[in-house]
C-alpha cells in the first residue's frame, strides 16, 4: 500500500530531477572602436569612443570619449574643438547601450540585427 502511495510523488518529481539546471548567459565582450557623426544647424560633431574591457565578467569596460566640433563660419571658415573624456561604463544588452557608472552618460551602439531606422543616432562599430 504504502509503496502506491510513494510510486505518484516519484513520477511527478522526475521531471524536476530531470531538467537540466538554467545556465547564466556568457557576457557580451563589445571592445572596439565605434564612431558617429551629428550635423546639425551649428555644425558637425563627430564622435569616436574607443571601447575596452576591463571586467566583461562584471559588465564593466572603460571608455575613451573623443568629440570633434567643426563649426562652419561665414566666408568658408571653420572652426575646430577637441574633446578627450574617459568613462568607466556598463553594457545594458537589453538596450542596446553603455551608460556611464558615475553620471550616466549614454552611448547607444548599432547592432547589425536593429534595422538602422530605428537607431536614427547610434554609434557604429569600425575597427
Amino acid at each position: 500500500m504504502k509503496a502506491r502511495k510513494i510510486l505518484p510523488c516519484f513520477i511527478f518529481m522526475l521531471p524536476l530531477v530531470a531538467c537540466k539546471p538554467k545556465q547564466k548567459p556568457s557576457p557580451v565582450n563589445i571592445a572596439g572602436t565605434y564612431a558617429m557623426e551629428v550635423s546639425s544647424s551649428y555644425g558637425i560633431t563627430r564622435d569616436t569612443i574607443q571601447v575596452t574591457s576591463q571586467s566583461v565578467e562584471q559588465n564593466l569596460y572603460f571608455v575613451t570619449h573623443k568629440v570633434r566640433f567643426i563649426k562652419k563660419l561665414s566666408q568658408g571658415d571653420t572652426t575646430y574643438r577637441y574633446v578627450v573624456r574617459t568613462h568607466i561604463a556598463t553594457y545594458e544588452e537589453h538596450l542596446g547601450h553603455l551608460q556611464d557608472v558615475s553620471d550616466g552618460t549614454l552611448f547607444p551602439l548599432y547592432h547589425e540585427e536593429q534595422a538602422a531606422s530605428t537607431n536614427l543616432a547610434h554609434y557604429s562599430r569600425i575597427k
